[in-house]
Protein backbone atom coordinates (compact mmCIF):
# COMPACT_ATOMS: atom_id res chain seq x y z
CA UNK A 1 0.00 0.00 0.00
CA UNK A 2 1.29 3.40 -0.97
CA UNK A 3 0.79 6.44 1.21
CA UNK A 4 -0.50 9.37 -0.78
CA UNK A 5 -0.35 13.08 -0.07
CA UNK A 6 -4.09 12.96 0.66
CA UNK A 7 -3.46 10.27 3.29
CA UNK A 8 -0.84 12.45 4.93
CA UNK A 9 -3.12 15.50 4.92
CA UNK A 10 -5.98 13.43 6.34
CA UNK A 11 -3.73 12.13 9.13
CA UNK A 12 -2.52 15.64 9.88
CA UNK A 13 -6.11 16.87 10.09
CA UNK A 14 -6.93 14.04 12.50
CA UNK A 15 -3.87 14.92 14.57
CA UNK A 16 -4.94 18.56 14.75
CA UNK A 17 -8.41 17.54 15.95
CA UNK A 18 -6.93 15.16 18.51
CA UNK A 19 -4.66 17.92 19.81
CA UNK A 20 -7.63 20.28 20.11
CA UNK A 21 -9.50 17.67 22.14
CA UNK A 22 -6.45 17.10 24.33
CA UNK A 23 -6.23 20.84 24.95
CA UNK A 24 -9.93 20.99 25.86
CA UNK A 25 -9.45 18.13 28.31
CA UNK A 26 -6.39 19.80 29.77
CA UNK A 27 -8.27 23.07 30.25
CA UNK A 28 -11.14 21.24 31.98
CA UNK A 29 -8.68 19.42 34.24
CA UNK A 30 -7.00 22.72 35.08
CA UNK A 31 -10.37 24.30 35.88
CA UNK A 32 -11.27 21.39 38.16
CA UNK A 33 -7.89 21.55 39.86
CA UNK A 34 -8.31 25.26 40.56
CA UNK A 35 -11.82 24.67 41.94
CA UNK A 36 -10.49 21.90 44.19
CA UNK A 37 -7.69 24.18 45.38
CA UNK A 38 -10.21 26.94 46.12
CA UNK A 39 -12.36 24.53 48.14
CA UNK A 40 -9.32 23.24 49.99
CA UNK A 41 -8.34 26.79 50.94
CA UNK A 42 -11.89 27.51 52.15
CA UNK A 43 -11.83 24.38 54.30
CA UNK A 44 -8.41 25.28 55.69
CA UNK A 45 -9.60 28.81 56.47
CA UNK A 46 -12.70 27.51 58.26
CA UNK A 47 -10.59 25.08 60.30
CA UNK A 48 -8.20 27.87 61.26
CA UNK A 49 -11.08 30.11 62.32
CA UNK A 50 -12.57 27.30 64.36
CA UNK A 51 -9.26 26.62 66.12
CA UNK A 52 -8.78 30.32 66.79
CA UNK A 53 -12.27 30.61 68.29
CA UNK A 54 -11.70 27.56 70.48
CA UNK A 55 -8.35 28.94 71.63
CA UNK A 56 -9.89 32.34 72.37
CA UNK A 57 -12.69 30.75 74.39
CA UNK A 58 -10.23 28.66 76.41
CA UNK A 59 -8.11 31.73 77.07
CA UNK A 60 -11.11 33.82 78.15
CA UNK A 61 -12.40 31.14 80.53
CA UNK A 62 -8.96 30.57 82.07
CA UNK A 63 -8.67 34.23 83.07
Amino acid sequence: MTTTADDVWRLLAELVEAQKETERCFQETERRFQETERRFQETRNRATLSRNRAYSQRTIFKN
